[in-house]
């Protein structure tokens, strides 16, 4: 506990600085903000007029209503303007942290651990090098996390690269020093991007809540209030940042009623390669570290996976429910992938030859006192073994779990459709109907022939 609550100092210190350029903002005596969708724990959204947040939860006007009604932090998930809302990270680079916390700027300078960074949004930073996970140029997709990297590497704009670990970076120079000893400078200039060694990173504690702002940027502080225009982001040692409220286009409650399995941290990953080439499973990201998607609509929230992966997570009796949906990618077009949920490495849900250009339904399982959760994705044929020989090869397993989540409360479910009333039948003539006059029989003649 002391150790994670030392990590939120320091991520805490790294980005003290983060809000000021926002604190000459205006703020407004009356305050009603459009736009917001409103996600509650159940996963429900609305459309709602914003008018406050704080401890007690957000204040909304739900759309076509007049009333203002209080959604209780135990019942909120999130508040967001929609992805449109979402511009580009400024800056030449972009700086990645493990906590999944973003910034544009550009690297300054790494010595003593401790990597310096100076950003438009931020201004000067100074992070642990053991937070961070990769430095990309530009606006280039996330970095693929994998699990398995031991050193740092440097990949360079000409498709070449320098592995070792990172000790420095002065005078536009990155040192990277060899297994041999020798340490070898690369033009910064000539860098594309920097992925760091893997740091498992330690689950989240305690209530936080992810601010994305309308530059890309994304921190996570452990209060968040709004009043008037503006939101107040009160980080771990008590100090407390400004934001306009038009700079916000996301509000994540972490900790809450949901927790994703994106945002924590997987006690243990086995993956296997189909091929030569490795996609390590990635974090709201397809198995290519790009959005994930499906059928033109996009999930913050998911994981991707390829060939064979189990991912398993220790449960500690706080969640009463598990949440997900699957697909997969939209690049994939053979199937024939076996996906399975298992609890305490038992089977609670399995379905063979799962097929592209499918989402699953909603999966809604009870965790009990299960004390793992694992999610698995297999290329099919022996659904029972990690033998490549014995996988379907012509398989492309290329699945995106899609918003993972533990639940602390299971949703109701959503009540049965009333029956269709059945018209009563119209009354039958007594008699069939005819369109032709009635004609009226001949009467015989009394009178005898003669």
């Amino acid at each position: 506990m002391d150790e994670d609550h030392g990590r939120t100092n320091r991520m805490t210190r790294a980005f003290l600085l983060l809000f000021v350029p926002f604190v000459f903002f205006v703020v407004h005596p009356a305050f009603a903000d459009d736009g917001w969708s409103l996600t509650t724990a159940d996963f429900k959204r609305q459309n709602v007029n914003l008018r406050s947040f704080d401890e007690s939860g957000a204040k909304v006007i739900p759309y076509g209503q007049r009333d203002e009604i209080t959604i209780p932090l135990d019942k909120l998930l999130q508040l967001d303007r929609g992805g449109a809302a979402v511009q580009q990270v400024r800056g030449a680079f972009t700086l990645y942290l493990t906590s999944g916390d973003r910034v544009g700027g550009e690297p300054v300078a790494i010595a003593n651990d401790l990597l310096s960074w100076k950003s438009p949004a931020a201004g000067d930073l100074s992070i642990p090098l053991k937070d961070l996970r990769a430095i990309i140029r530009g606006q280039d997709a996330a970095p693929q996390f994998d699990a398995t990297r031991t050193e740092d590497v440097v990949l360079l704009s000409n498709g070449d690269n320098v592995k070792g670990i990172v000790t420095g970076l002065e005078a536009g120079k990155v040192n990277v020093k060899q297994a041999s000893g020798d340490a070898i400078p690369v033009d910064l200039s000539a860098a594309k991007a920097i992925h760091f060694a893997a740091a498992k990173g330690d689950n989240l504690t305690g209530p936080a809540f992810r601010v994305q702002l309308s530059d890309g940027s994304v921190v996570t502080a452990p209060k968040v209030s709004l009043k008037g225009g503006q939101f107040t982001l009160t980080l771990a040692d008590g100090a407390a940042r400004p934001v306009e409220v038009a700079q916000v286009v996301l509000v994540e409650q972490l900790n809450g009623p949901v927790s994703w399995l994106s945002a924590r941290v997987p006690a243990e990953t086995i993956y296997q390669p189909m091929f030569d080439v490795s996609f390590p499973p990635q974090m709201d990201r397809n198995y290519r570290g790009e959005k994930i998607r499906f059928a033109a609509r996009d999930f913050a929230r998911g994981i991707g996976v390829h060939a064979y992966c189990k991912l398993t997570y220790a449960l500690d009796g706080s969640f009463k429910a598990f949440r997900t949906q699957y697909a997969l990618n939209e690049d994939a077009y053979k199937g024939k992938v076996t996906v399975r949920i298992l609890l305490d490495d038992k089977v609670v849900h399995e379905i063979k030859d799962f097929p592209p250009g499918k989402l699953s339904p909603v999966i809604l399982l009870d965790l009990g006192n299960a004390k793992t959760l694992s999610l698995e994705a297999h290329p099919g044929g022996d659904p029972n073994t990690q033998d490549r020989t014995q996988w379907h090869i012509d398989t492309q397993a290329r699945l995106n779990w899609i918003e993972p989540a533990l639940l602390k409360e299971k949703p109701a479910a959503d009540p049965p459709k009333p029956a269709p009333v059945e018209k009563p039948e119209a009354p039958k003539p007594a008699a069939a109907p005819t369109d032709k006059p009635d004609v009226p029989k001949p009467v015989p003649d009394p009178t005898p022939d003669k």
